[in-house]
């Protein structure tokens, strides 16, 4: 499933396979020195991205006085990827690997967020959620190379992560860092409000068991508001459902309220 997507991104320059992951926590002050173990130290986040054609990775950075790692960072920084991706202007598919964790990636808010963000390019996104357990994705190699890279080396200044983390890789090309700010996260959380039922069900009245779902996904409608298509397999030649949506005439644009 996964590598032919992989393979697919490789041979249609309109098709990209992107998987995205959480990096464990970066501590601040970081030594290989007993004395500072049991220091106070101030968590940094990283949600990574890589693009298995392009071999691009990018981190997106914030702290925890900006916020814990919820649903509305992941989501936002997700966002912010695809409307980074939509304005180069080459892929109309876009399809995502992630981990099946609810209260980061699995969960109305990353819904709402595709569901109702406008492109000018893309056409259509997937997101998988790979199983408990399997979930190795080639966004790990980006943590494991950040890890090696700065395994013996002494963090003293928060600022000093993201110089770390693009020089952590040369080749093909450096990481692409994204620090993020407390005003450019959006509750996502509240959107999805807008637009989903308290309990999920298709339009044939099925109700929908999120934590059963393999993927989702979304196509272009006229309207610029996406359908969104259920997946309980992982087999290809599964017919999905489409998930029932609250009946909301105003249509959606790019601005929307921080957090």
């Amino acid at each position: 499933m996964f590598l032919f997507e992989q393979e697919i991104s490789r041979a249609n320059r309109n098709f990209i396979c992107v998987s995205f992951d959480l990096q464990k926590l970066l501590n601040t002050p970081q030594e290989q020195n007993m004395n500072l173990y049991y220091s106070r130290k101030y968590s940094m986040f990283n949600l990574t991205i890589y693009e298995s054609g392009s071999h691009n990775a990018l981190a997106y950075l914030w702290g925890e006085t900006t916020g814990a790692r919820s649903c509305n960072k992941i989501v936002t920084c997700v966002y912010k990827y695809l409307l980074d991706l939509d304005e180069k202007g080459i892929y109309k598919s876009v399809y995502f690997f992630c981990d099946s964790f609810s209260g980061q990636n699995k969960n109305r808010a990353m819904l709402a967020m595709i569901h109702s963000t406008h492109f000018e390019f893309i056409e259509e996104i997937k997101i998988t959620f790979l199983l408990p357990g399997h979930t190795y994705m080639p966004v790990d190699s980006i943590h494991a190379t950040i890890e090696r890279f700065v395994k013996n080396k002494t963090v003293w200044a928060l600022s000093e992560w993201s110089t770390l983390i693009t020089n952590a890789r040369i080749k093909p090309l450096p990481i692409v860092v994204k620090n993020l700010q407390y005003s450019d996260f959006i509750d996502w959380k509240k959107l999805a409000a807008q637009f989903f039922t308290q309990v999920l069900k298709t339009t044939d009245e099925e109700v929908v068991h999120i934590t059963k779902v393999k993927s989702f996904l979304f196509t272009k409608p006229l309207d610029g508001l996406h359908e969104i298509h259920v997946f309980f397999t992982y087999k290809s030649e599964e017919n999905p459902k489409i998930l029932k949506l609250k009946k909301n005439k105003k249509k959606y644009c790019r601005i929307i309220t921080v957090l």
